[in-house]
């Protein structure tokens, strides 16, 4: 049964993120009339694009037989179809371009190492034996009352078979062959071409929207964001960077003669390549310890309780984090030992 009565402690009220638990019926009331307008906006905007789009080429083909002949002339010429960073449209790259770089980007990065499969199985066992702690053993888990925090944690672990109770540490315990049963989902190293970089590189992409680590991270985005309200100088998106300009320089920029503009006004900005691989793991962690106990600093006896807490559901979402990469031609299991793990809920947080 789903905890609901308030704690004495807002932080144990914190709600526990979305997630449907059953199937959910279609919805039998009124519409809200807002939400159809943009529906419908959407419907005639997707609608004119499509009623834009010829059916046939200048040659009067069929744009389907030529769309066929050109994914056979890449299939036969080793060439990729690759979305490119930034949203700069569609680029043809080769497939030996692509796996070169990628091998380079994995085999050049500290933040990443190749293990054998026999070590992957044995840091998912790490992770999973981790995470059931977590949702089941962890006083402070149980401690939070907006709905089964517990049971958000491990929304993604894999069914554990039935162990055997060790009498010593008072949970079960999994026989080391019912390991072998244990099915879990893997990320897999993917990239985009950067072709507004001479010569093009690729910008790492590693969805871990499926990971068994995911709902974790999920937790500890939600719990950092009610720390914003502390640092001011934490920007949230670019968005929010392009207002707070326009609200603090809109009176002065307006009195700017034309001249002026073109010759006193500059925008700087800097790019960090590799940011997230590039943030150390320990320094981090501990700096994260630090913004709690500010925050907290008035109740040092819990306050060291929630950084012990939020300390490991950063080290769940960043330890033993494995995914496949295809390297040098053969698919291999790589390590994060460093870095931030990209694809991460928390990770934009934590940067």
């Amino acid at each position: 049964m789903e905890k609901s009565e308030d704690s004495s402690d807002p932080f144990y009220d914190m709600p526990i993120p979305f997630k449907l638990h059953s199937h959910v019926l279609p919805f039998e009331g009124t519409p809200d009339k807002s939400i159809l307008r943009i529906l419908q906006a959407g419907w005639r905007e997707l609608n004119s694009l499509l009623s834009n789009v010829p059916n046939l080429d200048r040659n009067n083909h069929s744009v389907e037989v030529e769309s066929k002949n050109a994914l056979e002339w890449c299939f036969a010429n080793n060439v990729l179809v690759k979305p490119t960073d930034k949203n700069l449209g569609t680029a043809l790259v080769s497939t030996a371009w692509y796996e070169e770089k990628v091998s380079t980007f994995i085999l050049k990065n500290k933040g990443y190492t190749i293990i054998p499969e026999d070590q992957a199985r044995t840091l998912i066992i790490r992770t999973v034996t981790r995470l059931c702690d977590l949702c089941y053993n962890n006083s402070t888990t149980q401690a939070f009352t907006k709905g089964a925090l517990s049971k958000f944690l491990g929304s993604r672990l894999p069914p554990v078979p039935h162990g055997e109770d060790d009498p010593l540490m008072g949970h079960l315990v999994v026989l080391p062959d019912d390991w072998e049963m244990i099915i879990v989902s893997l990320p897999v190293f993917n990239s985009l071409p950067k072709i507004h970089k001479s010569p093009w590189g690729i910008q790492p992409v590693i969805l871990c929207h499926s990971v068994i680590q995911g709902p974790v991270s999920k937790f500890l985005s939600v719990i950092l964001k009610t720390l914003l309200a502390d640092h001011l100088q934490i920007l949230t998106s670019t968005k929010e960077l392009v207002h707070s300009l326009e609200h603090e320089t809109r009176d002065r920029l307006c009195m700017l003669s034309s001249l002026q503009w073109r010759n006193n006004v500059y925008l700087c900005t800097a790019d960090i390549e590799g940011f997230y691989t590039n943030v150390p793991i320990q320094d981090c962690n501990a700096k994260l310890r630090d913004l709690v106990f500010d925050h907290f600093w008035d109740a040092p006896g819990s306050t060291r309780v929630k950084a012990d807490f939020i300390s490991e559901l950063f080290l769940i979402q960043q330890d033993d984090l494995i995914f496949r990469a295809k390297v040098n031609g053969s698919w291999e299991y790589v390590q994060q030992v460093d870095g931030l793990a990209m694809g991460m809920p928390a990770a934009p947080d934590i940067r």
